[in-house]
Formats: structure tokens, C-alpha cells, sequence
């Protein structure tokens, strides 16, 4: 099996640092003999909602999804906490667009992986922030199915753009001010430890901390996050059972 994983790319607009990273790894040669490509929630900075319009304006990100499954793969997008509540027009778009569209999967939450000597976990990465109080209140707040009607149904789509830029950029405010790089790190570390001390697989892979790592515990468990693309400017690969960070401007 050949994977390729990706997460926290914070897409803005069209022809942005961002979306040209995007590009970058959907081109890549190990993009390319993927069997699977594993898209880990927040490719966008701001998508919210079941608003078609999204499907025109990220156009380019869309169709790269399209050609992989026509190419044969399997794609697995997980929502992030950024881009959320569009399974149904996602799903929908995919089923116009391609007969390969069963091999598309949407999660709302992580899910196990298993297949021949493979077996992880994979998700955006909530289960690191473990011990994220604030984060957990406001996630029951913006996953539960009145906020998804409201946000799709009830307000127009340049209000949500409005609304979920600002949303976006006081989130990132507020975290700057009170950041401290490794007490964060450590914190994930050890929110990753405790989750799989939870479930049955022994290897996590996500994002969300925005903090790329490759970490072994002693009980030979593993936790591997994708990290910032726009920092880091590399990739997660998984190649004969063995995961490797790719850079994404040499691949």
C-alpha cells in the first residue's frame, strides 16, 4: 500500500501560497502511485455549510479530487474544524462528476484503518487536543445538526464568507497570544499517548496542532501529525509500511 496524507493547508482564496502547495502535492510522484490520498480537514480556512458555490470557486482542489478517483484511488476526506458540514453537496458534486465516486469517503470523525500488515487511525486531530476544554464546548456547539441547518439553509453564502473569515481570524489571534510552542508540543505528545491507550490501533495519524511530528512511545505506538503546510512545506507518505515526510517543492 502507498498512501499520501495531508492536512491543514488553511486555502484562503484561489492562487494563493496555499492552494499552489495543494497543486504541488496533487502533481507529486508520490501523490501519483498512491493508492489512497488522505485529506485531514482544514484544506480550507474558511468552508462551511452545504453551498455549491464552494465547488466553483476552490474549482482546481475539486477536480484534482475527481481525477484520483478516476484514476482508481481511494480518497478520504475528514472534516476539520475549519471546513465542515459539506458531506452532502460534496458527496453529490462527486457523483455527477465521476462513477468512481464509491470510492470517496467523507468522515465527520476519525475512523480505523485496516488493510493487509496496514492498521492506523486517522483523523484531523481533536483526539490530541485532549485536554482542550474551550475547544471541546465550542465543537459541541458547531458539529451538532442545528448549527449544520442553519448554516446551510438559513443564511446566504456571502454572509457565511463574512462570517467564517472573521470567525477564522479571531480564532488565530486568540491563539497567538497565549501560544508557547513546546508546552503545545508536549501537550499533543501526551494527548496522542492517552488516545491510543484508548483504541485498538496502534499508530495515529492527523493534524489540527498545526505541529509536524513523528513520535515512537516506548510501547512501540506511534503518533504522527502532518503539521503546517505553509511552515513546513512537506507531505506524509507511506510507502511498504514505512511513513516519511516528503518535501513538497522537491517531490
Amino acid at each position: 500500500m502507498k498512501a499520501s496524507f495531508l492536512s491543514d493547508l488553511h486555502i484562503k482564496c484561489p492562487g494563493d501560497e496555499a492552494e499552489a502547495l495543494f497543486t504541488l502535492f496533487a502533481t507529486s510522484r508520490q501523490v501519483d502511485e498512491s493508492t489512497h490520498v488522505f485529506l485531514l480537514g482544514d484544506m480550507f480556512d474558511a468552508l462551511v455549510g452545504e453551498h455549491k458555490q464552494y465547488f466553483e470557486k476552490y474549482s482546481l482542489f475539486f477536480e484534482f479530487i475527481v481525477k484520483w478517483l478516476d484514476q482508481g484511488k481511494v480518497v478520504k476526506y475528514v472534516e476539520g474544524n475549519h471546513d465542515f458540514h459539506f458531506e452532502k453537496s460534496l458527496k453529490r458534486y462527486l457523483k455527477e462528476k465521476t462513477p468512481q465516486y464509491k470510492n470517496f469517503s467523507y468522515e465527520i470523525k476519525g475512523s480505523r484503518f485496516r488493510q493487509q500488515d496496514v492498521d492506523f487511525f486517522y483523523c484531523h486531530g481533536y483526539e490530541v487536543d485532549y485536554h482542550n476544554k474551550y475547544f471541546k464546548r465550542w465543537y459541541a456547539i458547531y458539529s451538532s445538526n442545528l448549527f449544520r441547518f442553519f448554516i446551510s439553509y438559513m443564511i446566504p453564502f456571502f454572509l457565511i464568507e463574512l462570517m467564517t473569515r472573521k470567525a477564522s481570524e479571531d480564532s488565530k489571534k486568540r491563539g497567538r497570544k497565549v501560544f508557547n510552542y513546546a508546552e503545545a508540543k508536549h501537550k499533543y505528545i501526551q494527548g496522542a499517548k492517552e488516545f491510543l491507550e484508548e483504541i485498538e490501533s496502534n499508530i495515529i495519524i492527523c493534524g489540527h496542532t498545526h505541529i509536524k511530528e513523528a513520535h515512537e512511545f516506548d510501547n512501540k505506538k506511534y503518533y504522527y501529525n502532518c503539521g503546517y503546510p505553509l511552515k513546513d512545506k512537506q507531505f506524509l507518505y507511506l510507502e511498504n509500511g514505512n511513513y516519511q515526510f516528503i518535501n513538497l517543492e522537491e517531490s
